[in-house]
């Protein structure tokens, strides 16, 4: 209530802050076989560091042909497709579709987007992010024809056909769930409907359940009819986040926090929308996640320093059958990660931590006076989060 008016969050006035303190996904059902299914998918999507994790699968429909809205130019989804596909997926291996059917067609001359050909290429190939860009309902996503004109050569309602291409009634496969951004109204409704929920089927059904995270709108999300020309809105939060999530190897909830966060700082719509897609966009999912994978490789770990010796004021003085210790000693080891690097050195006593190192060389001086037998805990952190432990007794005097 920046105004101090009483009232709270008014676009223009309140000047909220959007930059997230706690990156938040949900699990959205209470069924305890469907949460532990998608749970296990998760873990399994983290455990895979296989060559598909850089395959894609995009589609775009047009939200809107020329002069259907008078004198605005077409905007087709395909255009943030191709846009995440030249700025972010380099050397990547990509499977797109865009709308190929009716009077006016997608300058991006892709495969035909229908339905039989994109839940196919889905079921039958292996894509760890899928965008698409769609009018969508709560239960289905759907292309737009313009099949017929009256001779104006303006769309109208009348003119223009509707077919869906992803439903809660496709065949889809969960062999490999995908990261899915959705730029459509409604797909991730959190109510229940009578139709059912795609976004949440998508997750959490087993069998159907082709996402293993998806990113989608609990309402009617907004965007700039002539983006990318008037950057802002929902093709750019999901440009950025692919971008993030990508380029950045941000895990899927920081990337999209952030990515909303960049949207509201730099690419203002002039109206209260831009707040609308603030909240509407929602991560059904673990935040935590990364679209890389974790590999099961840690850091190796060894205390060099004290030794089996006996050590007096940091010197070593001989060969003993377990260290030592009189007065200070530079507790030090050697750590190494070939493939992810370390990130930190932590040293403990009983236990206790005493000391953290982000920089080579890994050592710590101990020079706290205490006496009799302690145990010295040293724990090597990788650029991923693993980790390996040595740690020792030692005799300490002063």
């Amino acid at each position: 209530d920046l105004d101090d008016d009483g009232i709270y969050g008014e676009y223009g006035e309140d000047a909220p802050d959007f930059l997230a303190d706690v990156y938040v996904g949900r699990i959205p059902t209470s069924d305890p076989d469907r949460i532990i299914y998608t749970l296990n998918k998760i873990v399994a999507f983290e455990k895979d560091t296989g060559e598909w994790k850089h395959h894609a699968l995009n589609a775009g429909a047009f939200f809107y042909f020329t002069d259907e809205i008078q004198g605005h130019p077409a905007t087709d989804g395909a255009t943030c497709m191709h846009l995440i596909e030249t700025e972010i997926m380099d050397n990547w291996i990509i499977s797109h579709y865009s709308e190929q059917e009716g009077l006016e067609t997608s300058v991006y001359k892709w495969k035909p987007l229908n339905e039989e050909n994109f839940t196919s290429d889905w079921r039958n190939n292996c894509y760890s992010v899928v965008n698409w860009a769609a009018h969508g309902w709560t239960n289905r996503v759907a292309r737009k024809v313009w099949f017929r004109d009256d001779g104006d050569n303006i769309p109208e309602t009348s003119e223009i056909a509707w077919y869906n291409f992803i439903s809660t009634s496709s065949s889809l496969d969960d062999d490999y769930p995908s990261i899915v951004f959705a730029i459509s109204c409604k797909v991730g409704s959190p109510e229940p409907y009578p139709a059912g929920r795609l976004g949440v089927d998508l997750l959490t059904k087993p069998f159907f359940g082709a996402s293993v995270g998806i990113i989608s709108s609990t309402r009617t999300p907004y965007g700039s009819s002539n983006w990318p020309s008037i950057p802002g809105g929902a093709e750019s939060i999901c440009l950025e986040f692919n971008r993030y999530m990508i380029k950045g190897k941000e895990k899927i909830g920081e990337a999209l926090y952030d990515s909303k966060y960049r949207c509201n700082l730099n690419y203002s719509l002039n109206h209260y929308a831009e707040y609308c897609n603030m909240f509407i966009f929602n991560l059904y999912g673990d935040p935590s996640m990364i679209l890389e994978g974790v590999s099961s490789s840690i850091p190796s770990i060894d205390i060099i320093k004290p030794g089996d010796a006996i050590y007096f004021n940091n010197k070593k003085i001989m060969d003993f059958s377990t260290p030592i210790i009189i007065g200070p000693i530079d507790v030090t080891v050697n750590v190494s990660d070939n493939i992810y690097g370390i990130e930190r050195v932590e040293f403990y006593i009983d236990d206790e931590l005493r000391y953290s190192n982000e920089e080579k060389p890994y050592s710590w001086r101990w020079d706290e006076k205490v006496f009799f037998k302690h145990t010295i805990k040293v724990v090597a952190y990788n650029e991923i989060g693993n980790y390996a432990i040595d740690e020792t007794r030692a005799w300490k005097f002063l």
